[in-house]
This record gives structure tokens, sequence and C-alpha cells, in this order.
């Protein structure tokens, strides 16, 4: 490692497309840093080269800020290595397009991130380059409108840095960071003297950066908490058990508005209990045969249903067809307790085009029924598929329409409660 004496380090920040590679070249003197018109970054790693016109000189390039893949915090990794390498900094350039000049959110977070980094006399090692600055063509300026645009620039931006360095740091005085001018294209003379007084302005800093934060994170401009709950029905055993899940995550946006999202975490399960109604049912026969508590009547009709079910071609197959179709026992009764749950779809699409709705819904009940019901208003038909749902608690069906002419269906499913209400036991874990 050089001697730190003997090597005076320039850090060069800014945004994509304000220049800080062609300047870099500019300071160093030869062509090492890849430059490039396009919108994209073309520095894709901070590069660290030291200066041929002086061996005193050392520039670390940085990739530009507001990178279009969205890769800022890789490059700031790959930056703050570099810098605990050379173990110090004298002086941290922040470079700004003067044609196009502008103190963005993403130039905001950069110095918010360096004073975060830099923690002791941040501002005393800060210089302001302004690029793209003609010097000729903005004489003729300053003589026809009789303005120095210069002036302007130091007027706008230098209180904005300053202002943002004294908020985040809490240091009350300090001098105004100094300003150049510089066209690294043209490198007309003036653009070498303003140069020079940078490299010189660089050799003056006796005391140097030392102070660095070994791990500095990315701050955010705002961290807000996501919640949803996710709920999970399982069979297992002869019970049903509901598992209801609350998830958090973090949502980050930085300071050139990128959000990025954190993992989701469980924070809380709960989970409801209860046994099979199928089981229930064979319960309740089982007890019948003890007492005439009427548990009997609920076991009839799951027999009933059961033998229907097995007369039945298709049994344990999806059931198929088009028309109106019906299985099992389609009324409603008090007792033992059947309801009807009626679910209606008009189907929606385009002329001559295929249309297709499914149906996918747990029933905490046993199903006992169902029946479709297809109103085709033109005289065409679909075709229809649903489960074998008979005696289990869920229902999948697929209704298909060829074309759009006003094609509905009703679905009906009869579905028996349970003759006695378990109590919920909810768990937390």
């Amino acid at each position: 490692m050089e001697k730190k004496e003997n090597i005076y380090n320039l850090l060069l920040v800014g945004e994509t497309g304000t220049g800080k590679s062609s300047l870099g070249n500019f300071i160093v003197g030869e062509e090492v840093f890849e430059v490039s018109d396009d919108a994209d970054a073309c520095t894709k790693n901070t590069i660290r080269k030291i200066s041929k016109l002086d061996p005193q000189i050392s520039v670390l390039d940085t990739p530009g800020l507001q990178d279009s893949k969205g890769r800022d915090k890789v490059h700031y990794d790959q930056m703050v290595k570099i810098i605990n390498e050379m173990k110090h900094l004298h002086l941290i350039v922040i470079v700004l397009n003067f044609t196009n000049p502008r103190f963005t959110l993403s130039i905001q977070y950069m110095i918010k991130f360096l004073c975060n980094l830099f923690p002791k006399n941040f501002a005393k090692h800060v210089a302001i380059v302004f690029t793209h600055y003609d010097h000729d063509y903005q004489m003729k300026i300053n003589k026809k409108k009789g303005t120095d645009p210069t002036s302007a620039a130091k007027k706008k931006y230098v209180p904005q840095i300053m202002q943002l360095i004294k908020e985040t740091t809490n240091e009350e005085e300090f001098k105004a960071p100094p300003v150049y001018f510089m066209d690294s294209y043209v490198q007309d003379d003036n653009s070498k003297e303003n140069l020079f007084q940078l490299i010189a302005l660089a050799k003056l800093i006796k005391q140097p950066i030392e102070d660095i934060r070994q791990n500095c994170d990315i701050k955010y401009k705002k961290e807000e908490q996501e919640t949803e709950e996710r709920t999970e029905v399982k069979e297992e055993g002869d019970q049903i058990v509901t598992y209801i899940r609350k998830f958090q995550r973090t949502k980050y946006t930085d300071y050139n508005n990128n959000v990025t999202y954190g993992d989701w975490k469980c924070i809380d399960t709960r989970k409801t209990i209860r046994d099979k109604p199928v089981k229930i049912i064979e319960r309740y026969y089982e007890r019948s045969n003890n007492d005439n508590s009427g548990y009997k009547d609920y076991h009839e009709i799951y027999k009933k249903v059961q033998e229907e079910k097995s007369k039945n071609p298709n049994k344990t197959k999806n059931r198929t067809g088009t028309g109106n179709y019906h299985e099992g026992i389609c009324e409603e009764k008090n007792y033992p307790k059947i309801k009807l749950k009626k679910y209606e779809c008009e189907m929606d699409g385009k002329s001559f085009r295929k249309v297709e709705k499914k149906f996918d819904e747990y029933f905490s009940g046993v199903v006992v029924g169902f029946e479709i019901e297809e109103n085709w208003k033109d005289g065409t038909n679909g075709t229809w598929e649903i489960n074998d749902c008979l005696l289990s608690h869920n229902v999948n069906a697929k209704f298909v329409s060829q074309t759009f002419r006003g094609q509905s269906f009703t679905l009906k499913i009869y579905e028996m409660e349970d003759v006695e209400k378990n109590n919920d036991d909810d768990e937390d874990f």
C-alpha cells in the first residue's frame, strides 16, 4: 500500500450522465475510465486510478447514481470496500452537469450516505465541479445578457448542499465548499486552470478523512410495515384444522424512489380445530343404538347418499356433461338440517370465443347433494365438469361456453350441518 503522505485520494460522485468518468480521465491525464453517451451507467464498479500527470493524485470513479438497473446498493458496498482498503480520503468531489444541473433525491441520498460514512469534519473535504462548462460560449452569453451563470449556479446549489450537510452531520459552522467549472472534452485553458486549483486544494488538506465507518447501512427515505393474513385448512386425522397466520414484511423506499421489500415473516399464528362432519355423523349413528336422540336420522341421510353415489357409473371420478344435472339429496330440511347454497355466474367474454369459469370452495358441513342448472338463451349450450363432491367438504367445478350470447349457470350445493356445534378452540403459538 502507498504511503499516506504521498498520495491524495479524490472520490468522484454524481448521477449517471454528469460526466464523472470524463472528469476522471481529465484529472488522470489518459483515457482510463470508460465513457459513454448512453442513458445507462457506463461505469459498473468503483475504479481507482493513479494520475499520469501527477503521481501524487489518485482518482476513484464511482458508478452513476440512480442506476437504471437498480444496483445502487451494490455500488455503495463496492465504494466502501475500496475506501476502507485505502484507509484515508482527501477530497469528495460532487459532480453536476452545468447544462442540466439538478439537486435530485439521488444526489441528496448519496450526500447523506457519505455524511454517515465519514462522521467527522465531512464538510471540510467537499468540492463541487460543474462539468460541460464551455468558457468561451459562456463569456459571449455573459456579455450579451450581462449575467454571470457561474454565480447563479453557486447561489442556487451550494446553499442547498450546505444545508443538507448541516442537517445530516449537525455541524454548525463550516465554510462553503469551493466550486469549479470545467469542460472535460474541450480541456481549454480555463478548464485546465480550474483543474489545477482542484488538485491544489486536495494537496492543501493536511488531515485526510480517516475515521471511516466499517459498517454503514444504506438509509432509506421511508420504511413501512405491510401485513397480511393467510388462511390454510388441513384435514389432520379425524379433525379439520384451520390455521390463520399473520405475516409481516418491510417496504423500503430509497431516495431514488426505488421500492424493495424484505422477506415475509410469520409474526402470529392461530388455529381452529373441529371434528370432521362425516366422522361426527358416523359417531351419531353409534350413539343412536343407546338413545333416541335422533342421531340416527343424520346417519340415514348419510347412508342414503352413499348408496346413490355407489350406483353412479362415474363414482370417484369427475362428472362431466351438458344441460341440467343433479345428484344426491337436493332438498332443504330443518331436521336433519340441510341448507342450500346457491351460486350464480354469468359467462362473460367475446362472441365466438371460448369462455371458462371455475368454482372452488370448502364447506364446513357435508355435501349431500348438488344441482347444475344451465340457461343457454340462444339455444346453444356449454359443457360442465364437477368433482366427486358428495360426502366431502370440497366442491370444484368448471363451466365452459363456446360463444357468448347470454349464457349463465346456477350451481346449487346442499350441505348437511352438524347436529352438534362444537365450540371453536383457538390456539396461539
